[in-house]
Parts: structure tokens; sequence; C-alpha cells
């Protein structure tokens, strides 16, 4: 199941960030970076919190991965560290790519734990709620577990066990699509800040598994604290920081992003049903003024990979859903243009072109 996450993870990323401005074959090459990174991260984070196990053989880390053995929070922290680094190397849209990502990782993960579902991988305590799962394979870890190690009080029958707790293949799996719904309806509808809907699902998945480690007791420990535990909160930490950082410093913006997220939002003491007032031309040069927002840097090689919203200034205003589509029609000879690698966090489009005309108007008296 964990090639079923990984596929059914990427899928729908692609699509989202397809759909946000970022070409598929960008998002594409971004999980393939990816992929392998989450691999070698969920391996490397089982090998440290289980050193015990590899301190008299360290080549096991590597040759003993066909056992399995390797940790969900592991693969996230190696998978977006990885395509991270490759977007910032790239100079692509952070923010928008990680609020893309985000529906696509916890899909993964709930159709990943599916398969901990079927073999019982991991350990739980035990249950009498009428959910509670009995796994009766002999290679299931939960039978082997509770096979050598009967609870005194409660005498198991020949080829029978206790019904346990199912916590990463029933709780964490509900829980996992709970988190899908609430970033697709609720955190993409409403969040305005690039990059936000990633910190919203860093957060809720951590506080997820926080609770859940309470129903397992085959979790590593330091002092006395299991170490997913105190990863989640680490991770909240990380999430409430990121989130800071992408208010102030979101990235580059595309123009199909900013035309879902920015597209309807009125000026301040506006009324969205009214019509915008006309705003008077300044000078008979100025009139002629555009300002133009790029936003996205172009890397080098993909000429015409991002696109650019103009206005071209007439002292006119114009609807918010038109500004970001509409495509300049200016004279590039008569066009001194004010680049711009992102909008504000906090901006709307028709704020980010008031505010470069403004600075088109003061640049221009000031060298007048």
């Amino acid at each position: 199941f964990t090639a079923v996450g990984i596929l059914g993870g990427v899928s729908p990323s692609v699509w989202l960030a397809k759909k946000d401005g970022i070409p598929a074959e960008v998002a594409q090459e971004i999980a393939l970076v990816g992929v392998p990174s989450a691999i070698v991260g969920a391996r490397l984070f089982f090998v440290f919190v289980h050193w015990v196990r590899f301190g008299d053989d360290p080549l096991k880390t590597v040759t003993g991965i066909s056992e399995g053995c390797i940790t969900l929070y592991g693969g996230l922290l190696g998978g977006v560290l990885g395509g991270l680094i490759y977007s910032l190397w790239r100079r692509w849209p952070i923010g928008i790519g990680l609020d893309a990502a985000a529906p696509g990782l916890i899909l993964g993960q709930g159709l990943g734990r599916i398969g901990d579902l079927i073999n019982g991988e991991h350990l739980a305590d035990k249950t009498s709620l009428p959910w509670g799962v009995k796994y009766l394979h002999p290679d299931s870890p939960q039978y082997v577990w509770w096979v050598n190690h009967p609870d005194p009080d409660h005498p198991l029958k020949p080829l029978d066990t206790y019904a346990v707790h199912p916590v990463a293949g029933g709780y964490e799996l509900l829980g996992d699509f709970v988190i899908l719904a609430i970033l697709l309806f609720v955190s993409r509808r409403f969040i305005r800040v690039p990059g936000w809907v990633f910190c919203s699902y860093v957060a809720m998945y951590g506080i997820l598994r926080f609770c859940l480690s309470y129903f397992r007791f085959d979790e590593q420990t330091l002092g006395g604290v299991p170490v997913p535990q105190l990863t989640s909160g680490i991770l909240l930490g990380v999430a409430v920081i990121a989130a800071g950082i992408l208010y102030r410093k979101p990235g580059p913006i595309t123009r199909e992003y900013a035309e879902r997220v920015w597209g309807d939002l009125p000026l301040p003491g506006e009324d969205e049903n009214s019509e915008p007032a006309p705003t008077p031309a300044v000078t008979s040069r100025a009139s002629a003024v555009s300002a133009v927002a790029t936003t996205c840097t172009t890397p080098a090689g993909s000429a015409g990979l991002w696109s650019e919203s103009a206005v071209c200034g007439e002292g006119s205003r114009m609807s918010s859903r038109r500004l970001c589509t509409r495509i300049s029609k200016c004279s590039r000879e008569s066009l001194s243009s004010v680049s711009y690698t992102h909008l504000r966090a906090h901006e709307t489009p028709e704020h980010l072109v008031c505010r470069l005309l403004l600075e088109k108007k003061k640049h221009y008296i000031t060298h007048k």
C-alpha cells in the first residue's frame, strides 16, 4: 500500500498545483525528488529511533529496508525537505507548492494506513470496544506479541488473541481523511496566505499523531515521552514559525493563485456589490504609466513558464477578477515596469496595483 499511497498522493497534488498556476511537469519534477527523499527520510528516522537494532551491524541500515521498518514521520520530513530544497534551488513558488502538496500528503498517508489495518503492524492496547480488531494470522506482529505476552488475568484460548485498538489502520486512517476534507473544503477556501494550508495540515496531523500515541505501546521513548509525541510537539512549533515567515515572505505568486484566492476581495471600505468610484488621472504623462506586477521570477531556461498581470494606466479602476486576468496591451516603448517577485501576503491584486502606481508617480515626480 506504500505504492498506492504514493500514487494517490502525487496525483491530486499535481492537479491542485496546475490549478494554481504551476505546470504539471514542474509539479511532477518536484514529486520525482520528493518521493525518493521521503523513502530515505523514512528509513533514516527509523534507524535513528531504533539505533539499538543497528548498532552492531550498521550495514543493515541499507540491506534491511526490504523488511519494512520505516516511519511515517521520517517520510514526511524527508519528502517535504527534499521538495522544498529543490524548489528553492529552482526558484519555484514555495508557498503555493506546499499548499498543493498538503492534501496529497494526507491522502497518501491515509491510503498507506490501509495496509496497517490489514497486517496489524503497530502494537496497540487491548480493548473491549465493539470496533476492536483481532489479528489471527500467525505472521501478524499483533498476534505474535500477544501470544508471547498473554494477560494472566485473561488467558488466551488456542489460536486466539486479544482485540486491540485499530490505531494506525482505524483511528489514524479516519483522522487522515477528516484532515483531508478540512484542507479541501475549509482551508483552501478561506485561507488567503500562501503556505498556510500546509501549515494547518502539519498542525492538525501533529495533534492527531500526538493523541494516537496514548493507544500504542511499541514506541521508543526519550525521558519517558514517546518519540512521536516529541516530534509532534516540535512540528507544531515549526508550523507556527513557518506560518509567520510565510505571512511576511510568501514567495512568488502565480496569476492563477491570485485570481482564485484574492480575486473577489473588495478594497477597504468598499461594498462588494458597489461599483468602484473612478480615480482621477494624475498628469498627462502619468496617465500613460502602467503598473506591471511580475507574478513569479522566471527560472533560467524556462522562458514563459510564469505569467504576468498588468493594468494599463488611464487613471481607471477595474474589478480584481478582471485585474488578475487582463493581459497588458500597452506599448512596450511607453512602459517603464516595476517588477515584484511576489504580492505581499495581506494585499489584494488591486492593492498591489495601487501601490505600484503610487511608487511610479513618486519616482516620476522626484526625477522630473
